[in-house]
């Protein structure tokens, strides 16, 4: 069989999600899916897995919420139009804080 290779190693780890619907602001609220599963043969897993860092928020819904929007730096976009707020790249950087777990978010828009 087959392994999902992040919730095997981050069993706690809660609504880490990678896509989430734009048009609504999904991000906001860390209503999402998950699109990157990595899938290992469990045989090969077992034997060479090995666990990073630990995640650099906490693995719970508000960790990942704050991991989802730069700890809050990145803002909703208003539902009457207008586009989404700038960020800064200070702001963009702030997943690879170290010890980085190798999970990286990619700015709305």
């Amino acid at each position: 069989g087959m392994v999902d290779s992040f919730a095997s190693m981050r069993p706690r780890a809660a609504a880490r999600f990678t896509c989430w619907d734009q048009y609504k602001n999904m991000r906001y609220s860390n209503v999402g899916r998950r699109i990157d599963y990595i899938l290992v043969d469990k045989c090969l897993f077992d034997e060479f897995a090995l666990v990073g860092a630990p995640l650099v928020e906490a693995e719970d819904h508000a960790g990942a919420l704050l991991a989802a929007t730069a700890r809050g730096r990145w803002q909703p976009a208003p539902l009457r139009g207008g586009g989404l707020q700038e960020a800064t790249q200070t702001t963009h950087d702030l997943q690879f804080t170290e010890p980085h777990t190798g999970m990286v978010y990619t700015p709305p828009g």
